[in-house]
């Protein structure tokens, strides 16, 4: 789920530019569903971990800030920031994320 959701992520803005706005609002809350659920289970089995060279609390608070931000972009109704904070915050984030987890997979197997 969180490899579909990178790239639907970084489109997010395009998205709110050609005006398919329920679409990029699906695409947001899929993702922000998956990122709870996710950072839930991820928190209980790895609360201890560092990723990207901070704590996974570390990396999650900073996850939540630009949640917040986003929050705030759709009370403006500012479709420029949604995109932006999606493309240029979120997406990144997720990828490592992302990363984070096929390293620790790959380690459990092992």
């Amino acid at each position: 789920s969180l490899e579909r959701c990178i790239p639907e992520v970084s489109d997010v803005s395009i998205l709110l530019q050609t005006g398919r706005n329920r679409q990029a609002m699906e695409v947001v809350l899929r993702f922000s569903e998956l990122l709870q659920d996710l950072l839930r289970v991820v928190g209980r089995e790895l609360g201890d971990a560092t990723i990207d060279g901070r704590t996974l609390p570390a990396f999650c608070r900073e996850l939540n800030a630009v949640l917040g931000e986003l929050i705030e972009a759709f009370q403006a109704r500012d479709s420029v920031l949604i995109g932006d904070l999606m493309e240029y915050e979120m997406a990144p984030r997720l990828q490592t994320l992302r990363a984070f987890l096929n390293e620790h997979a790959v380690r459990s197997q092992a």
